[in-house]
Order: C-alpha cells, then sequence, then structure tokens
C-alpha cells in the first residue's frame, strides 16, 4: 500500500530481498546491448506459470524484459509462447524446474533447448541475493524492467519464515524459475566470495555458502 497508493518506498518485515530497490533494480535496457538470451520457467495451473526473457549483456548481467505470469492456462498454450519467444530471441537455453518432466518435453518437442534445474534453495537465493548487490561499477548484476509487475511484486514480497532459515513457500514463482536459470547456468555473477552469506532475520543468524563449480550445460 506505502509504495502503490502513497508513493513510498517500504518492504514487508522479513523479506528476503531486502536490499531490492526500484530506484536501482527496475530500470529499462536497451535490448542491443545484449549479447545473449535466456527462457526461464516454473510450472503452473492452479499457481501460476511463468515464463521470463531474460537477457545478459558483455559484462554478465542480467536484465529480466518480459514476463508470462497465468494461473489456469493449458500446457501448450505456455509452450506456444516460449516458442514465440524462443524463435525471436534465439535463446541458449530454457532452465525449468527439473520435477516438471512434462513441461520439458514439451518445449523440447516445440524446437525449445529446455533444460531441468533446480539446486538448493538457499544457494539459488544466495546468488540472486548477490546478483542485487551494488558493485564497484555502480551497478547491480540484475534489472527488471517496469512492466514485469509481479516479479517485481516478488522480490518485495517473498519472506523468511519468522525465525527460520527458509523463506515462505509463496510469492515466489519468478523467483523459483530465476534460480532455475541459475543453476542451469552455473556462471556465477561475480561478486561471491568464499565468506558469502545469506543473513536470516528474527534471531535466526547467517549462513555461510560457497558457491558451487558448474560445467554450462548448455550446449
Amino acid at each position: 500500500r506505502l509504495r502503490l497508493f502513497e508513493g513510498e518506498w517500504a518492504t514487508a518485515e522479513g523479506v528476503v530481498f531486502d536490499t531490492f530497490r526500484l530506484d536501482a533494480h527496475v530500470k529499462e535496457r536497451d535490448e542491443k546491448e545484449m549479447v545473449e538470451w535466456f527462457l526461464c520457467q516454473d510450472e503452473g495451473y492452479t499457481n501460476p506459470a511463468v515464463i521470463l526473457l531474460v537477457g545478459k549483456d558483455s559484462d554478465g548481467r542480467w536484465h529480466v524484459f518480459r514476463e508470462y505470469y497465468k494461473r489456469g492456462v493449458a500446457e501448450m498454450d505456455v509452450v506456444a509462447v516460449a516458442k514465440e519467444w524462443n524463435i525471436e530471441k534465439l535463446c541458449t537455453c530454457d532452465a525449468v524446474d527439473e520435477a516438471g518432466v512434462g513441461l520439458i518435453a514439451a518445449c523440447i518437442n516445440a524446437g525449445i533447448n529446455a533444460i531441468g534445474g533446480k539446486g538448493r534453495l538457499l544457494d539459488g537465493i544466495l546468488a540472486i541475493q548477490n546478483r542485487l548487490k551494488v558493485l564497484g561499477d555502480g551497478k547491480p548484476r540484475i534489472t527488471i524492467s517496469k512492466d514485469c509487475n509481479q516479479t517485481i511484486n516478488e522480490f518485495e514480497s517473498y519472506r523468511w519464515k519468522p525465525g527460520k532459515d527458509i523463506p515462505i513457500d509463496e510469492d515466489n514463482h519468478s523467483i523459483s524459475s530465476l534460480r532455475y536459470l541459475e543453476d542451469v547456468l552455473g556462471t556465477g555473477t561475480g561478486s561471491f566470495s568464499s565468506t558469502s552469506s545469506i543473513a536470516i532475520p528474527d534471531g535466526g543468524g547467517t549462513r555461510s555458502f560457497s558457491p558451487r563449480t558448474f560445467i554450462p550445460r548448455h550446449i
């Protein structure tokens, strides 16, 4: 309410991505700056089905250009959108929840290089948190188009369980899609360190993680 109706910046208590800021992370970027394109998806019907179109620039920064975020949509219709975006941008891969074997198969049959991803939940959260950091060049490693309203809302709303080192399982469908992409590419953000840690609010302390070494699977 504070943001949408009163124009003030506010975050939910215990929010996972507490460094997310509209002025830093929500902006428009020129498609011509991108050197590679990706899709990432979270399967859903009762929960929303999500597709994100992500561009990567020459410095490895990601920008979320488009979102598809709908409930009650047949798988074939979701795949049709993914196929259209894939053909348009010649996407390197489409990162999909590895548990969604039917969706992965349907995407592959449609000519999309769909790859199952998952990874450990907290590793994925850490990777996204590191992308949100504004580094020495004054730029974060992930930004989002202002038209991607649901994705922006998730970054503002995704919260930790009180006193726990696990988030509440809601407001996370775009976030999950980005986690799958992090897992599939496994290229890191340039902002990891050997002491990287996730701060858990409400007495949960911190947990440290070292980034895994990946061999990219989009060959």
